[in-house]
């Protein structure tokens, strides 16, 4: 019986692997030793389709869980009982209705007879219509069938288990959604900032990165602080947010507003707009108090020619004028950068305002603006 000093010693490791996917490894091996075990696995299964994903293991050959996950997992015969039982409930082969189509069965004979893995012990850690989740145990005929004991102790176990499985999804499902999250920002043409509440950026797209690093106007200190180049920008920068990122008891939720900031080059200046967040998790990064969208106007409009082409169905050349004009470029100065005369130029014009259903130059590139532009 595993006494008060293991069970300890064992639930701290089990909490512990929560943060790290890869430890529940080393939970499964321990978990054998406690319940003199061969192997052990936690099993993801469709309980329609029968599809398995063994996404933890211990003492079993990898080549073995890729043969189960592929075959044997499917055919189990014991994956019509593993719908019936509740979440937490303890089961083994004894347990079976039907032993003898369990024996009789090819996942037993091919499988688990031939891996010295007769006996089994087992429960569901959670159950929904897509997916089972389960933590197996196996052992051989020399050990025989797990005792009263080991179930006991085995039924003292599951609660943590069941718990430390709900944590790890939770977990899991935070970072899908921050990796989802930020992967969408990285698509944006503009520069993207998230800030905490203490003023540091916590993350920046690829468009932000470009801006921050040419220093022009703005960049970043060594403690990931926001710089402004000009000191009374710099101050109302500071403020605005200051204002957005105030998170206290009794404080209204500031909706954020806009600013501009100069640059040394004398470029066009910035065009920064700052608002709340709601205390985004962006997963190991922190949590976002604040987003700040900046956006260059010198920098070219980069609409895709493939994308304008599906849109308004216009030919490889048409979308290439389309894209110069909304760049700022005059048809006559688009026409020879083309290539082209000014009279096929014209003309290429006209069958793109019919395809567009547009009129005037200036509608055209109106329209053009309000297509999703996507970095690569």
């Amino acid at each position: 019986m595993i006494n008060d000093q293991e069970f300890q010693r064992f639930t701290e490791q089990l909490y512990e692997s929560v943060l790290d996917v890869k430890a529940m490894d080393g939970v499964l091996a321990t978990m054998c030793d406690l319940l003199s075990s061969s192997y052990s696995t936690v099993l993801h299964q469709d309980p329609n389709s029968g599809f398995a994903e063994l996404v933890a293991s211990s003492n079993i050959d990898s080549n073995l869980t890729q043969l189960y996950e592929e075959h044997y997992g499917p055919i189990s015969p014991l994956l019509p009982y593993a719908k019936k039982y509740g979440v937490g409930e303890v089961f083994t082969e004894e347990m079976i209705p039907d032993t003898n189509v369990y024996l009789n069965s090819e996942a037993y004979n091919d499988f688990f007879r031939p891996t010295d893995s007769d006996h089994l012990l087992q429960t569901m850690l959670s159950k929904d219509p897509s997916k089972i989740s389960t933590i197996v145990f196996r052992r051989g005929p020399r050990l025989g069938a797990y005792s009263l004991e080991e179930l006991t102790d085995f039924k003292r176990i599951i609660p943590h288990l069941r718990q430390a499985n709900r944590i790890s999804q939770k977990l899991s499902n935070t970072k899908q959604t921050a990796t989802a999250f930020t992967d969408t920002l990285e698509y944006l043409k503009d520069g993207v900032l998230l800030i905490d509440r203490w003023g540091r950026v916590v993350f920046h797209n690829r468009s932000a990165k470009e801006i921050l690093d040419s220093n022009d106007g703005i960049t970043i200190d060594r403690e990931g602080r926001c710089v402004i180049s000009l000191h009374q920008e710099r101050a109302a920068f500071s403020h605005l947010l200051s204002q957005v990122s105030r998170r206290g008891l009794h404080d209204h939720i500031h909706p954020g507003g806009s600013l501009r900031l100069s640059r040394p080059s004398l470029k066009r200046p910035y065009c920064i707009c700052i608002s709340p967040m709601l205390q985004a998790d962006i997963g190991s990064n922190g949590q976002a108090a604040a987003i700040v969208f900046i956006s260059d106007p010198n920098k070219a409009h980069h609409l895709s020619s493939q994308v304008i082409s599906q849109q308004f169905g216009l030919t490889p050349s048409e979308a290439r004028l389309a894209i110069a004009l909304v760049n700022g470029q005059s048809l006559s100065d688009a026409s020879k950068k083309l290539g082209w005369t000014k009279s096929t130029a014209r003309s290429t014009l006209k069958i793109i305002f019919s395809k567009t259903n547009t009129n005037r130059q200036s509608a055209l590139v109106s329209l053009m603006l309000k297509v999703p532009i996507i970095l690569n």
